[in-house]
């Protein structure tokens, strides 16, 4: 909580940090609807169970959920930044679009867009790299649930987990072109 919020207008950032902070636009909106936790703690539960493993324990949820946190992002936000540490969290996208960019060389790529469901930050757990290998930016206000990598690489253990992370990390070019 703050008495006021600043605001800093730049004319112009160089390419190799646009990714790297959220600029004011004229009529951004910062105003977000709390959701309640049962509310959250539906979504987690649906995503998870639904979307990406429905095998997956009731107990794993609860742990999982138990460590979590719910965090918002507006418009531009950078969620991740790409070649940071991971810092021991992944997070579930419980509402709004979220853009996958890369830095190569100085260009930004656009890889994927992710929206609520979609799990950001777990390539850095399961692929060993413990750096963020892309950054996450948000293309509407964002609300996801951030946990911790161990609770869940407990989870993708299961061989059937896996493949369908990496089913769904190659399909994320394809989803984008379309």
């Amino acid at each position: 909580p703050a008495d006021r919020v600043v605001f800093v207008h730049l004319d112009e950032l160089a390419t190799a940090f646009s990714a790297t902070f959220s600029l004011a636009n004229a009529g951004k909106r910062y105003t977000l609807i709390e959701g309640t936790q049962s509310l959250y703690g539906a979504l987690i539960h649906h995503y998870l169970k639904h979307w990406i493993d429905p095998n997956v324990s009731d107990r794993w949820l609860r742990n999982l959920v138990t460590d979590s946190r719910i965090k918002h992002y507006n418009l531009d936000d950078v969620i991740l930044v790409q070649g940071q540490p991971s810092r021991g969290n992944i997070y579930l996208i419980l509402t709004g679009y979220c853009k996958i960019v890369r830095h190569e060389n100085d260009q930004l790529n656009a890889v994927a867009t992710l929206q609520a469901g979609d799990l950001i930050g777990e390539m850095a757990a399961l692929t060993d790299l413990g750096a963020r290998n892309a950054s996450v930016v948000a293309q509407t206000p964002v609300i996801v649930c951030q946990f911790s990598e161990d609770v869940f690489t407990a989870l993708a253990a299961s061989p059937a987990f896996h493949a369908e992370l990496n089913k769904r990390w190659q399909l994320r070019p394809l989803v984008k072109r379309i």
